[in-house]
């Protein structure tokens, strides 16, 4: 049973609380924990130190845990950080699990539309003899090799038929809709 989750989000949907949601429901159980939420005051220290400050901070929350909940937002797809948590997420062997989280409703009128999955515009191409993958990422409509991380090599090689191919993360991970999917009661078995 997982019970460390790294939950990756954009930092407008903390604003709006939409993620602290999700966080407090995880956190109802005693014996769960989250990373992935930063004093703005560590997030601040990292940026301003330059990006393998950032990168260390994440890195050293997602060695503390097993699964990765990409908490889906308006721009989530976009954002840099969002994309580096799930790549090395992957890298490192994580269960990764989106979840659509605009619906989720604050106030009379505040739901908003789903933003794009984020998985729609990140890809693994797999290597020629499938031990490893590359990592690409759509940019401005066009697909370009991933820059942060460089790719990594799989615990065994993939099946023949992947060899040389690449394929959207969406593919294989799995997206919920919070409010469709009723994830206040169906978190932990997501996770899990």
């Amino acid at each position: 049973m997982h019970q460390n989750v790294f939950f990756c989000f954009d930092y407008q949907d903390a604003l709006d609380l939409r993620a602290a949601i999700i966080n407090t429901r995880w956190l109802s159980d005693s014996e769960k924990k989250s990373e992935g939420f930063y004093d703005q005051t560590k997030w601040m220290q990292a940026a301003s130190e330059g990006d393998d400050s950032i990168k260390e901070l994440l890195d050293s929350s997602l060695n503390k845990t097993t699964v990765t909940l990409v908490l889906i937002g308006t721009n989530t797809y976009s954002k840099r950080w969002v994309r580096y948590v799930i790549f090395k997420s992957l890298s490192m062997g994580h269960r990764v699990i989106g979840v659509n989280i605009n619906e989720i409703q604050l106030t009379d009128s505040d739901i908003k539309e789903p933003g794009m999955n984020p998985f729609e515009f990140l890809a693994i191409k797999y290597h020629q003899d499938g031990s490893g993958v590359d990592l690409i990422e759509k940019v401005k409509g066009n697909w370009a090799k991933y820059k942060d991380i460089t790719g990594f090599t799989l615990p065994k090689p993939a099946s023949r038929e992947k060899w040389g191919k690449a394929y959207k993360l969406s593919k294989f991970l799995v997206t919920h809709n919070w409010v469709e999917h009723d994830g206040h009661n169906n978190l932990s078995s997501w996770i899990n």
